[in-house]
């Protein structure tokens, strides 16, 4: 699986504005795919239930 999006390192800083942590491409790309196949289709059709 290709990813046709690009991704960058994200920097995260505290309220004093010193760099907290770094979360590199890499990290960031597996945490999006374990989101996507974790997650429920947007796209899948729902039936409500009879409550009947």
């Amino acid at each position: 699986m290709t990813n046709d999006i690009r991704v960058y390192e994200v920097k995260v800083y505290d309220q004093a504005g010193k760099l907290k942590k770094v979360i590199s491409q890499k990290a960031l790309i597996k945490r999006s795919d374990e989101n996507f196949k974790n997650s429920t289709s947007p796209l899948r059709k729902y039936k409500p239930k009879n409550l009947n």
